[in-house]
């Protein structure tokens, strides 16, 4: 009985073993030690997308000395069409790790917005067309687990807007208004630092193992570690190669990985269902960018934001006026920071991403405007001279961090859910400040949650689908003189909703 015991107890070790053998080498590949660094991938997508947002802003303010208040009540929808054709660039090797895109962004805007203040009421309408080029660069040099890292970051744009106005007092009387205005903006970031750590790139292992996963279904061998490792590699290099004629460069790519496989002994029986397999994972598996790793980053950020716009409008309730308004403002912001980054797959289907973001420095904003506003008269718009409306300097402290949870059901869909809790405190320098009615302290509690769902129903089509909501609220106090000082608070919660195409062409 003893003995009729311990066969049982062997032959269940046994039936173990060979189970976990089988299961090991189908699953247990950890994506997280891929470490081939060979990319250099690139491509060109075209985005097309329908957009429907919305924001209520709750402004309340108080001055401290007499306890007066002032409440508003302001809602705004917008709907939109975006066009955005982007190129995008990938590099990834020993020394270097760098990503580059050029887009060029077309926005056909609609926003409604009414506001309520005690006593009145107004309604907007506005139509905007905005031209967005945007270029950047990210770059880490690598020597050993150090880096030197070089950001640069460029957003050019010019926006066409027309815009009507209806608005009703508290005494009864109407007023309406139209205008047009023209402006240009530029958002410049350029960081400059160093760091150690970083984020493999393991799309190409999670290529590999969803081949592995589709050939072990239809019954050919189980692919071992080593094995999808070796077939990882050889995608990794297969796609640096481009073709102009798609037809060839598919057909070449897919012998080449069929070879790949042969060479590591993998699925020597030609089938219709072993290409079909191959075929279908080498267009599809790779639609979504896949990381491991941990990363620390200490640079130096300098950031300017520029604006400049021109309006006219016409406006009548008792009389008629024209008003004519040039405006101008330069946002330079200088900041030390720190970001810490980690991504980890979880399994072949899951990868969650977390880091955080610390900053401080000095942020000047300095305005210039000029405004005419006549009756009934034409304006000499060339008599117009920019002055100095107002300029502040304020110190800056940022604390801010994401999560990010991803879910790649299969190779054709895959959804993400991503967090961004942040807080800013901001205090004016008086020494070094003019003439402003900026707050001279504000806390901004911030948080912002986004979920985007993709699927591929082409080699080169996706719909996607993005919606965020968030909230930008602001405390701030503003003691001036002794005469004036007021507190308040804004609650601003808002949504964003877009749906669209993405083509890309290769």
């Amino acid at each position: 009985m003893r003995n009729f015991v311990k066969s049982i107890y062997k032959g269940v070790l046994l039936f173990a073993a060979i189970s976990v053998a089988t299961v090991s080498n189908a699953q247990d590949y950890d994506l997280n030690n891929y470490k081939f660094r060979y990319q250099k991938y690139r491509g060109l997508s075209f985005d097309f997308s329908l957009s429907s947002g919305g924001r209520q802003e709750f402004n309340n303010s108080q001055n401290v000395k007499d306890s007066s208040e002032v409440y508003q009540n302001n809602g705004t929808n917008n709907n939109g069409f975006r066009i955005m054709p982007t190129y995008f660039l990938y590099e990834n090797t020993d020394k270097l790790q760098r990503s580059t895109s050029i887009s060029v962004e077309e926005d056909f805007v609609g926003t409604f917005s009414k506001q309520r203040v005690p006593g009145t009421l107004d309604s907007r309408k506005t139509g905007s067309n905005i031209l967005n080029i945007t270029y950047s660069t990210n770059n880490r040099f690598y020597t050993g687990n150090r880096f030197k890292y070089f950001y640069f970051y460029s957003r050019n744009g010019i926006d066409l807007n027309s815009s009507s106005y209806k608005g009703k007092s508290n005494i009864g009387v109407d007023s309406k208004s139209k205008g047009q205005s023209v402006g240009y903006s530029n958002n410049t970031n350029v960081s400059y630092g160093f760091g150690t750590g970083r984020l493999e790139y393991v799309t190409d292992a999670v290529q590999a193992m969803f081949i592995a996963e589709n050939l072990n279904l239809i019954g050919k061998e189980t692919l071992t570690n080593n094995q999808i490792e070796k077939v990882a590699q050889g995608i990794t290099q297969i796609r640096n190669a481009r073709y102009l004629d798609y037809r060839i460069g598919y057909k070449t790519q897919l012998t080449m990985l069929d070879s790949i496989l042969q060479a590591n002994g993998i699925s020597g029986e030609k089938s219709i269902a072993y290409f079909t397999v191959l075929s279908d994972n080498w267009l599809y598996a790779n639609r979504i960018g896949r990381f491991s790793g941990a990363r620390w980053t200490h640079f130096i950020n300098v950031n300017d934001d520029y604006h400049f716009v021109k309006s006219n409008s016409y406006s009548k309730s008792v009389s008629e006026d024209y008003y004519y308004n040039v405006y101008q403002s330069a946002n330079p912001k200088i900041t030390l920071n720190t970001s810490y980054s980690n991504s980890t797959q979880k399994s072949l289907h899951v990868e969650r991403s977390y880091g955080f973001n610390v900053r401080g420095g000095i942020v000047y904003n300095h305005i210039q405007e000029a405004s005419v506003n006549q009756s009934s008269t034409p304006i000499n718009k060339d008599s117009l001279k920019l002055g100095i409306g107002s300029e502040w300097m304020m110190a800056e402290v940022y604390l801010g961090g994401n999560y990010s949870y991803l879910f790649q059901s299969n190779t054709r869909n895959y959804f993400t859910v991503n967090i961004y809790p942040s807080i800013t405190y901001r205090t004016r320098l008086p020494k070094y400040s003019g003439s402003s009615t900026y707050h001279a302290r504000v806390i901004e509690p911030n948080l912002v949650m986004s979920a985007t769902y993709y699927h591929w129903f082409s080699p080169n089509l996706a719909i996607n689908g993005n919606f965020n909501i968030g909230t930008n609220n602001n405390q701030f106090s503003d003691a001036f003189d002794e005469n004036w000082h007021v507190k308040g608070q804004r609650i601003n919660p808002y949504y964003n909703l877009f749906v669209g195409v993405v083509y890309q062409l290769f």
